[in-house]
């Protein structure tokens, strides 16, 4: 099966990848881990990299600086287009979240294309429900 990436902007500048490898399907909810590709290496890590990437662009988050946890609600300004260049436009938001030293992830929440974008993610929550109810 075949691998998609998608990109991953903001404000028009590529910040990174995902391939959504997670779903809730009946919910419309896709996730996948966040492959940042814009220079890390001013940051002692991800964590600190992402906090100050949230307080240059005034974006409102929750810090657990304690456990290095952190997490946003929506952010408007980020866009999901896929390899053949189809933007996630139907939605109900997008946000990051995650920790020190197990990464980032971004999150689509109420996606009304997730059967036409994420055909593998729907086709595997049908099988799942076929073989619940047999």
């Amino acid at each position: 099966m075949k691998k998609y990436r998608y990109n991953i902007f903001f404000n028009k500048e590529r910040i990174g990848t995902t391939q959504f490898e997670q779903a809730d399907a009946p919910m419309g909810v896709v996730f996948g881990k966040i492959n940042f590709d814009i220079d890390i290496s001013d940051a002692n890590s991800e964590y600190d990299f992402i906090k100050n990437f949230f307080i240059k662009n005034k974006i409102e988050y929750i810090d657990y600086q304690e456990d290095k946890i952190i997490t946003t609600m929506n952010i408007p300004d980020l866009q999901i287009i896929s390899e053949e260049g189809i933007l996630m436009n139907k939605h109900e938001g997008i946000s990051i979240s995650g920790m020190a030293g197990e990464g980032f992830e971004i999150t689509v929440l109420g996606l009304e294309q997730l059967n036409i974008l994420f055909p593998n993610h729907s086709k595997a929550y049908h099988e799942k429900m076929k073989n619940i109810t047999n």
